[in-house]
């Protein structure tokens, strides 16, 4: 019984881990480039940015990191320049 428990747990953890890599790689692949365009665009029409290209980026190397855990490879490095803002 425990063993069966056991197993079961293991498989609803590697079930959840599939699941948010499945998001991750779907960020990385819509909203991030989406995002980007948005911010380049602004960038190049001179109107008022709705983010920070800094921000985005952050975020984006922390889901790489996040991604990297779940798939069991090394981190990326920490970044060199800490909270400009």
């Amino acid at each position: 019984m425990i063993e069966h428990e056991l197993e079961s747990s293991r498989t609803t953890s590697q079930t959840q881990d599939v699941r948010r890599i499945a998001v991750l790689e779907k960020w990385f692949r819509f909203e991030y480039p989406a995002r980007l365009n948005k911010i380049q665009r602004y960038s190049y029409l001179g109107l008022k940015l709705p983010e920070s290209r800094y921000a985005l980026e952050m975020e984006a190397y922390n889901k790489e990191n996040e991604l990297r855990r779940l798939r069991g490879q090394e981190e990326l490095p920490s970044p060199k320049l800490q909270d400009l803002f």
